[in-house]
Formats: C-alpha cells, sequence, structure tokens
C-alpha cells in the first residue's frame, strides 16, 4: 500500500475507534536507514515525523518506531565497517543524537524506540562483515556437525548501554559535541537508596576511514556528600574488545581451533581499562583519550548496603562434547555495579570443590565453557555476581550436567 494511503486509512481508523479502549495500531513505525551517515537517519526522521504531524494531526498522539535505523539498508551486504568497532561507535553516534537532538527537544513527538535492525546470521563466505549481532562459525568440520558464535562490538556496546542509568543529566559542553565527532549521555539511577551515574562517550565519523585521538576532560559534579564511591572506565576500539582483529591474525580460519575460539571470545567484550577506583572528592575530574572509532564508559557507583543479589535461571545447553553454552538471569540483582559474574564448575559433587571456569571478567549473562578433549563438561555449575567492591552476591541454585 502506498506510505499516504495507510496513513490516512491509519487516521480515519483513528477518528472512527476514539474514545474507545484500544486502537488499530498502538504505534507508527518507519525504516529509515542512512546511506552510510549517522545524521542522515536523524534528519530524514524529522522531516517524516514534521510531515505526518502536518498531514495527519490525530497521529501525532501516538508514540515513534523506526524499527530499522541502520547506517546502510541491506544487512547481507559485506561492509568492512561491520566487522569491527566502526559499526558499534555508529550505533552509539545514532543514540546519542536521537536522545539530544530528537528526544529531548521535542518530548511531544513520542518518539519510544529506535532498532538496528541487526538480528540476522552472517553466512559463509563472509563472517564479520554483514549487519549482525554476532559472527557465526558453521564447525561442518566436526561430528556431528555445530555452530560457534562470536560476539561483535556492536554487541559489546549493548552491555555498555545498559549500565546507563534512567534519568538523563546536562551536559555542559554538550553543543560542542554536535559538531564534531564526539558524542556523550551522560545519565544517573537511584537502586534501593544507592547512587549511580555513567557517561557514555562516543568518537565516531560513521562509516568512513577516519581515524584519530581526541583527548576528554571529564568533570562530574553534583555526587551526593555521603558515602564511599568507586568508579570504572570501560573500553572499547580497534586494540579493546575486537575479536575481528584477532581473527584476522589468525588468518582468517574458516574452522577456528579451540585455541582460536578461546582467544576470540578474550577479546568480545568490552575492556576495564581503569578501576575499579575509590574516590571521595565530591567533584571527580578525569583526563581521558579515546580513538576514533571508539566507545568508552564512566561509570560512578555508590556502594551499597548489600552485596548483590541471587543469579538465577542457570540453563546449560550442550554445543560439542568439550563446549557447553551457560546462561542466566540477573533480574533478581538490583544494582548496576556489577564487576563480574563467576561461573564455577565441580566435577565431584553439589557440595564441591568449585573452580572458577571463566578466567576473564565477564558482565554479559552468558559464557561458553570450552574443556580440553581430556576434560569433561560433565558435573555440576553456579553461577554468582561480583560488586565493584569485591563483594560476592549469593550462588545460584546448582545444576547437575550429564551429558
Amino acid at each position: 500500500m502506498n506510505g499516504n494511503l495507510l496513513l490516512q486509512s491509519v487516521a480515519e481508523r483513528y477518528i472512527v475507534l476514539k474514545g474507545k479502549s484500544s486502537y488499530p495500531r498502538q504505534f507508527q513505525f518507519s525504516k529509515t536507514t542512512g546511506e552510510g551517515s549517522s545524521k542522515h537517519i536523524l534528519d530524514t526522521e524529522l522531516e517524516t515525523i514534521k510531515r505526518i504531524r502536518s498531514n495527519y494531526p490525530l497521529l501525532a498522539k501516538v508514540p515513534i518506531f523506526n524499527d530499522e535505523g541502520d547506517p546502510l539498508v541491506g544487512w547481507s551486504r559485506p561492509q568492512w565497517w561491520r566487522a569491527d568497532t566502526t559499526y558499534a561507535a555508529v550505533v552509539t553516534k545514532v543514540i546519542i543524537q536521537h536522545q539530544h537532538l530528537l528526544i529531548t527537544p521535542n518530548p511531544n513527538y513520542l518518539y519510544t524506540l529506535i532498532s538496528n535492525d541487526n538480528g540476522f546470521l552472517n553466512f559463509y563466505p563472509t563472517f564479520f562483515e554483514q549487519r549482525t549481532l554476532n559472527t557465526r562459525f558453521q564447525m561442518n568440520n566436526t561430528k556431528p556437525n555445530s555452530v560457534q558464535l562470536i560476539k561483535k562490538p556492536v554487541l559489546a556496546v549493548m552491555g555498555l548501554l545498559a549500565r546507563l542509568g534512567d534519568r538523563l543529566v546536562y551536559v555542559e559542553d554538550l553543543k560542542k559535541t554536535e559538531t564534531t565527532d564526539l558524542g556523550m549521555l551522560a545519565t544517573l539511577e537511584f537502586v534501593n537508596t544507592s547512587w549511580s551515574a555513567a557517561v557514555l562517550i562516543s568518537n565516531s565519523a560513521d562509516t568512513s576511514l577516519f581515524t584519530g585521538l581526541d583527548e576528554i576532560s571529564l568533570n562530574v559534579s553534583g555526587i551526593p556528600e555521603v558515602g564511599s564511591y568507586i568508579y570504572v572506565v570501560y573500553l572499547l576500539d580497534r586494540e579493546h574488545g575486537n575479536p575481528h582483529r584477532v581473527w584476522l591474525l589468525q588468518g582468517k580460519p574458516i574452522f577456528p581451533t579451540k585455541e582460536q575460539f578461546d582467544e576470540m571470545r578474550t577479546h568480545q567484550e568490552a575492556v576495564r581499562v581503569q578501576g575499579p577506583t575509590d574516590f571521595t572528592q565530591k567533584d571527580l575530574a578525569l583526563k581521558l583519550a579515546l580513538k576514533k572509532p571508539g566507545i568508552m564508559l564512566v561509570h560512578m557507583c555508590q556502594k551499597s548496603s548489600a552485596p548483590p543479589g541471587k543469579v538465577h535461571n542457570v540453563t546449560l545447553y550442550q554445543v560439542t562434547s568439550s563446549d557447553l553454552l551457560v546462561t542466566w538471569s540477573d533480574s533478581y540483582i538490583a544494582t548496576p555495579c556489577i564487576l563480574t559474574f563467576e561461573l564455577e564448575h565441580s566435577t565431584q559433587s553439589e557440595g564441591g570443590p568449585y573452580t572458577r571456569v571463566n578466567k576473564n571478567d565477564i558482565t554479559f549473562t552468558s559464557f561458553v565453557y570450552s574443556t580440553e578433549a581430556s576434560e569433561t563438561i560433565q558435573g555440576w555449575y553456579r553461577v554468582r555476581a561480583v560488586d565493584y567492591w569485591m563483594r560476592g552476591g549469593v550462588y545460584s541454585n546448582v545444576i547437575h550436567y550429564t551429558a
């Protein structure tokens, strides 16, 4: 159906059903990609919203979604910039632009959601360069065949976005970021009387090849007067949290070995480059440097009265005879100030002894446990969260696995 006819039809049905408890369409959605430019997405959306509000004024009361706000149309088209932090930085830049240039100045637009529409799985011979969150390796050299997934930086950055709070904070030099490649989003959150703040910084020249390094002076004021505080700095750039770079250095294997998968997985999350560091001053000043393309998150937390809550819903999925995917839920953990999850395994009994199997700190709620051929994935598993003060939460219920 022609777009104008569709909007006219929706508007007419809205008039007929106005006053009832439900409407035929709860939201308006658009597909606005960027032709390689982050700002193009925003400008096109603003133009579309203004046109709809002018021609169909009743639809001004309906929330707006953009369910395909990606930098480029065509998910399967291989693009070099989709492979590494370039894509993650563009996605972050788009979100920051929407918050500061569309949502905040125009609350009556009811802009509710933006999606990058990147929940696809790549196919051979392309691995990292399609519009996907993970890189899929179809392991046809195993018996039975198996699939291995590696998180791309564009998924890792979602973990940083998850640290943001629910209250937007004023950024004094925000205007400067509108005309440069730097963008910033600052938030607050109060959980059970404990305070936390997060400052997300992106450095992106969209999908171009431009690189560089920017120095940033970050000054945070208004920190509550009482309590114990810690800050942590996370980083994603081409040297930090970039499994694509590791894969290239490995020689671009089609069927990576266990050791090669292990190496890629140690580089598939944002890297903690500073902290946890205590601070007592109520105005925190940091000197930072961020490469282009790159994303940085400065996370500040007030110590809560209790350690993290209990991890639950631990689930085990066998991938191969020596690979086990473990997932869990953190919905009972109120604090966002989590340093890592600890996944532990015992081959002897439910009572232990247990050994931690994730050598690196992880903040995602999943982990692939890969053993040597002489070892076993059978046994008992449990997970707990550890906060920035190294306080371990309550362990999950123990889950027993047998092949």
